[in-house]
């Protein structure tokens, strides 16, 4: 019998629709210390790497962001601050933003293979596919998991149309399969072997040379990591078609990812910071339109956090895209 998940990290995004308390909003005085903190760093010339916690402290909100950061590590797994002051500030100014708040919540790490700590998610003209990762694309992207511990996105501009993002809790999910469909689970707690998109770190192979697992344990906490269409991208990649029993695990893990009842749909607005665990949530976005004549496009900036002493660890995309060691604590199934 498999683990099943407990507490706050199980939940149906249907219980979640009228309430808001994942939810916190700035209140006056912590916008201005805010505001304050980055127009120091801004006219000290830090670049957002350069910024350490003491320049952007913020002793007005250190209690709230505590709580906060257990409720994304041990809680429902994510939160959204909202009434942060984007409004009028230049890129290099967002950046920065975005990097001294995400410090008093985790340690940044790099995204690519190209070392890139901070992505500005929006559209660039690119494509969503086997040789491109998403953030550049206005396509809907499917709910899956990013590298690190925590993801944050914080909203510059909303889309014109569409754009929404979707979170589901990864515990829900397994338990519902647990209940129903306990089959499917070995399959997924084995895993895939997962493309990478052509954007793996040089010299290595487009491949994992190990396999992903959906769901893992690490100090009796349960892990996902999932990406469908990478993992049967690996397996076309290797010549090995997904088997029977390996479709028809992943299909009914995304019946239940995208059943209304488990997703928690929001439309994120300028100033929110979306903070979500990386393995204790799934998230994905619907497709969104700009309108080639208007000024403002949708933007977020997206930025990956490391959580020293955090109770989850696994592989996931920080090991497929950089050269990040693999976590001590997870059993590694090479392939061939």
């Amino acid at each position: 019998m498999a683990m099943m998940a407990s507490g706050r990290e199980v939940w149906h995004g249907s219980d979640l629709a009228n309430d808001d308390s994942w939810i916190w909003r700035v209140p006056p005085a912590g916008a201005a210390e805010i505001e304050e903190a980055l127009d120091q760093v801004v006219k000290r010339g830090l670049q957002p790497a350069e910024i350490r916690p003491e320049d952007f402290a913020l002793p007005s909100l250190a209690a709230d962001f505590r709580r906060i950061a257990d409720e994304v590590e041990r809680g429902r797994g994510f939160q959204v601050l909202r009434g942060l002051p984007v409004e009028g500030r230049s890129e290099g100014d967002l950046h920065a933003l975005t990097w001294g708040l995400g410090l008093h919540f985790g340690t940044p790490v790099e995204q690519t293979k190209d070392r890139e700590l901070l992505i500005d998610v929006r559209d660039e003209g690119g494509s969503f596919g086997k040789n491109s990762r998403g953030y550049h694309s206005p396509a809907k992207l499917d709910f899956h998991s990013d590298g690190a511990n925590i993801v944050g996105l914080l909203c510059v501009n909303k889309a014109d149309e569409g754009g929404l993002s979707l979170l589901a809790s990864a515990g829900a999910i397994h338990n519902a399969l647990a209940e129903s469909h306990p089959e499917h689970l070995a399959v997924l707690y084995d895993g895939f072997p997962v493309d990478r998109r052509g954007a793996q770190p040089d010299g290595e192979p487009r491949v994992s040379p190990w396999f992903l697992p959906v769901f893992s344990v690490t100090r009796g906490h349960l892990n996902c990591v999932y990406s469908r269409n990478a993992s049967v991208w690996g397996r076309e990649q290797l010549g090995q078609p997904l088997t029977p029993a390996e479709t028809a695990a992943l299909d009914a893990f995304d019946a239940l990812a995208h059943d209304p009842a488990f997703v928690l749909q929001m439309d994120l607005a300028p100033g929110d910071l979306q903070l979500v665990n990386n393995f204790t949530v799934l998230h994905s976005r619907t497709a969104f339109f700009n309108d080639p004549a208007s000024t403002r496009r949708r933007h977020l900036v997206r930025l990956w956090l490391d959580v020293p002493g955090s109770e989850h660890a696994a592989i996931n995309k920080l090991h497929l895209y950089t050269r990040a060691p693999l976590p001590q604590l997870a059993a590694v199934r090479l392939v061939g």
